[in-house]
């Protein structure tokens, strides 16, 4: 009997020992066993930045449109992109711009489209030309910054990340973008800081 119990404890051991190798493996069977508890799913979310998972790909994109001003194309684009609809948004996104090539909301959506394609540096052509019209707009540094960290050019997405936070210091996304940024280069301080400002902003 008592070997039984010392070896069912052992495996016992050696499973949670599998769950200690990796953060991330840990914070997800936390998440798995208490799903109500927020840390936990804080935990597991910083171990998916932390692992290098691409959290700049969630939903860190800033778009805004004044939709009276817009043309039926760029309408119809912002409307297929919700849908996902992804390549018919960028059709109606470039239709847009064959109209007006200065269209900020057409360029955004054109690169935001792109991205989501799987096209990053299609998507830094059409989001680079936004941040040239709009050099003082939070959001089209925002933009930018995730699609060149995509692209593979952390340098110049750091520098846009921190161009928007300057820019626009309580937009959430621009936030998260430079945190998660920092991080990447253990700039662990820096990180926190802005990520818990975007959570403020963003509850």
């Amino acid at each position: 009997l008592l070997v039984a119990v010392v070896l069912s404890l052992g495996a016992a051991t050696w499973r949670r020992n599998l769950d200690y190798h990796s953060e991330l493996s840990l914070w997800g069977r936390a998440v798995a066993d208490g799903a109500g508890n927020v840390k936990r799913f804080y935990n597991l979310g910083l171990e998916f930045l932390l692992e290098d998972r691409g959290l700049l790909e969630a939903a860190t994109f800033a778009v805004s449109a004044d939709t009276a001003g817009l043309s039926a194309a760029a309408r119809r684009g912002l409307d297929l992109l919700a849908a996902g609809q992804i390549q018919a948004a960028a059709t109606a996104f470039e239709r847009a711009l064959r109209q007006d090539p200065e269209d900020v909301t057409a360029l955004t959506g054109a690169g935001i489209a792109r991205f989501l394609a799987g096209d990053p540096a299609g998507a830094c052509r059409w989001l680079a030309r936004v941040a040239l019209l709009r050099p003082d707009d939070g959001s089209a540094h925002t933009n930018l910054s995730c699609a060149l960290f995509a692209a593979g050019d952390t340098s110049r997405a750091r520098s846009h990340a921190l161009r928007a936070v300057s820019l626009a210091p309580r937009l959430a996304e621009a936030r998260h973008n430079a945190g998660t940024l920092a991080a990447q280069t253990g700039q662990w301080a820096v990180a926190r800081g802005h990520l818990e400002e975007a959570l403020r902003l963003r509850p």
